[in-house]
Protein backbone atom coordinates (compact mmCIF):
# COMPACT_ATOMS: atom_id res chain seq x y z
CA UNK A 1 0.00 0.00 0.00
CA UNK A 2 2.84 2.41 0.88
CA UNK A 3 4.53 1.76 -2.48
CA UNK A 4 1.29 2.56 -4.34
CA UNK A 5 0.94 5.93 -2.57
CA UNK A 6 4.59 6.72 -3.25
CA UNK A 7 4.12 5.79 -6.92
CA UNK A 8 1.03 8.05 -7.24
CA UNK A 9 2.81 10.97 -5.55
CA UNK A 10 5.71 10.47 -7.96
CA UNK A 11 3.35 10.54 -10.96
CA UNK A 12 1.69 13.76 -9.73
CA UNK A 13 5.08 15.44 -9.22
CA UNK A 14 6.22 14.31 -12.68
CA UNK A 15 3.06 15.73 -14.31
CA UNK A 16 3.52 19.06 -12.50
CA UNK A 17 7.17 19.28 -13.60
CA UNK A 18 6.23 18.53 -17.21
CA UNK A 19 3.46 21.18 -17.17
CA UNK A 20 5.86 23.71 -15.69
CA UNK A 21 8.54 22.97 -18.29
CA UNK A 22 6.04 23.21 -21.14
CA UNK A 23 4.91 26.61 -19.90
CA UNK A 24 1.34 25.54 -19.26
CA UNK A 25 1.63 26.74 -15.70
CA UNK A 26 -0.29 25.52 -12.73
CA UNK A 27 -1.15 28.87 -11.22
CA UNK A 28 2.31 29.85 -10.04
CA UNK A 29 2.57 32.95 -12.24
CA UNK A 30 4.41 32.05 -15.41
CA UNK A 31 4.03 35.66 -16.55
CA UNK A 32 2.22 34.92 -19.80
CA UNK A 33 -0.91 36.98 -19.05
CA UNK A 34 -1.61 40.50 -20.28
CA UNK A 35 -3.05 41.86 -17.00
CA UNK A 36 -5.88 43.54 -18.92
CA UNK A 37 -9.58 43.28 -18.35
CA UNK A 38 -11.70 41.54 -20.96
CA UNK A 39 -13.38 44.84 -21.86
CA UNK A 40 -10.14 46.50 -22.95
CA UNK A 41 -9.87 47.28 -26.64
CA UNK A 42 -6.99 48.29 -28.89
CA UNK A 43 -6.26 51.94 -29.59
CA UNK A 44 -3.65 53.65 -31.65
CA UNK A 45 -1.71 56.57 -30.26
CA UNK A 46 -0.44 58.72 -33.14
CA UNK A 47 2.40 61.23 -33.26
CA UNK A 48 2.13 64.69 -34.80
CA UNK A 49 3.39 63.37 -38.14
CA UNK A 50 0.65 60.70 -38.24
CA UNK A 51 3.22 58.43 -39.86
CA UNK A 52 4.37 56.60 -36.75
CA UNK A 53 1.92 54.84 -34.51
CA UNK A 54 2.03 52.31 -31.77
CA UNK A 55 -0.77 50.06 -30.62
CA UNK A 56 -1.53 49.61 -26.93
CA UNK A 57 -4.35 47.90 -25.12
CA UNK A 58 -6.59 50.34 -23.30
CA UNK A 59 -10.13 51.65 -23.53
CA UNK A 60 -10.71 53.13 -27.01
CA UNK A 61 -9.97 56.81 -26.38
CA UNK A 62 -7.68 59.55 -27.64
CA UNK A 63 -5.55 60.70 -24.74
CA UNK A 64 -5.98 64.40 -25.54
CA UNK A 65 -9.76 64.08 -25.26
CA UNK A 66 -9.99 63.16 -21.59
CA UNK A 67 -11.95 65.37 -19.25
CA UNK A 68 -10.73 64.54 -15.74
CA UNK A 69 -13.29 64.92 -12.96
CA UNK A 70 -12.67 64.10 -9.33
CA UNK A 71 -15.60 63.53 -6.99
CA UNK A 72 -14.72 64.56 -3.44
CA UNK A 73 -17.51 64.01 -0.93
CA UNK A 74 -20.41 65.92 -2.60
CA UNK A 75 -18.19 68.15 -4.77
CA UNK A 76 -17.03 67.84 -8.37
CA UNK A 77 -13.50 69.02 -9.12
CA UNK A 78 -12.53 69.89 -12.70
CA UNK A 79 -9.36 71.77 -13.67
CA UNK A 80 -8.50 72.24 -9.97
CA UNK A 81 -11.71 74.06 -9.09
CA UNK A 82 -15.07 73.08 -7.68
CA UNK A 83 -17.73 72.99 -10.40
CA UNK A 84 -21.37 72.02 -10.72
CA UNK A 85 -22.62 68.93 -12.47
CA UNK A 86 -24.12 71.15 -15.19
CA UNK A 87 -20.71 72.73 -15.82
CA UNK A 88 -19.16 69.29 -16.35
CA UNK A 89 -21.88 68.31 -18.82
CA UNK A 90 -21.53 71.63 -20.66
CA UNK A 91 -17.75 71.27 -20.85
CA UNK A 92 -18.11 67.79 -22.31
CA UNK A 93 -20.84 68.74 -24.78
CA UNK A 94 -19.10 71.88 -26.04
CA UNK A 95 -15.66 70.33 -26.48
CA UNK A 96 -14.27 70.35 -30.02
CA UNK A 97 -13.90 66.56 -30.00
CA UNK A 98 -16.25 64.43 -27.88
CA UNK A 99 -14.24 63.72 -24.74
CA UNK A 100 -14.25 60.77 -22.40
CA UNK A 101 -14.83 61.76 -18.79
CA UNK A 102 -12.36 60.11 -16.42
CA UNK A 103 -14.01 59.88 -13.00
CA UNK A 104 -11.81 59.66 -9.93
CA UNK A 105 -13.38 58.71 -6.60
CA UNK A 106 -11.65 60.86 -3.98
CA UNK A 107 -13.73 59.90 -0.94
CA UNK A 108 -16.90 60.62 -2.93
CA UNK A 109 -20.38 60.31 -1.56
CA UNK A 110 -22.25 57.52 -3.32
CA UNK A 111 -25.06 59.91 -4.22
CA UNK A 112 -22.76 62.44 -5.93
CA UNK A 113 -20.83 59.73 -7.76
CA UNK A 114 -23.95 57.99 -9.05
CA UNK A 115 -25.55 61.32 -10.01
CA UNK A 116 -22.53 62.15 -12.18
CA UNK A 117 -22.66 58.78 -13.93
CA UNK A 118 -26.42 59.10 -14.44
CA UNK A 119 -26.03 62.52 -16.08
CA UNK A 120 -23.20 61.30 -18.31
CA UNK A 121 -25.30 58.36 -19.48
CA UNK A 122 -28.37 60.56 -20.08
CA UNK A 123 -26.26 62.92 -22.24
CA UNK A 124 -24.52 60.05 -24.09
CA UNK A 125 -21.11 61.10 -22.78
CA UNK A 126 -18.59 58.29 -22.49
CA UNK A 127 -16.80 57.86 -19.20
CA UNK A 128 -14.16 55.66 -17.60
CA UNK A 129 -13.54 54.76 -14.01
CA UNK A 130 -9.83 53.97 -13.64
CA UNK A 131 -8.92 51.19 -11.26
CA UNK A 132 -5.92 51.34 -9.02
Amino acid sequence: MGKLIGFLVGIVILVLVILFLLGKGVGFGGGTGTNLSESATDITAQTDSDSASSSVSSPAIDFQDILKVSVTENNYIYENKSVTLDEIITAAETAENPPVVEITDDNASLQAYEKLIQQLVEHNIKYIEPTT
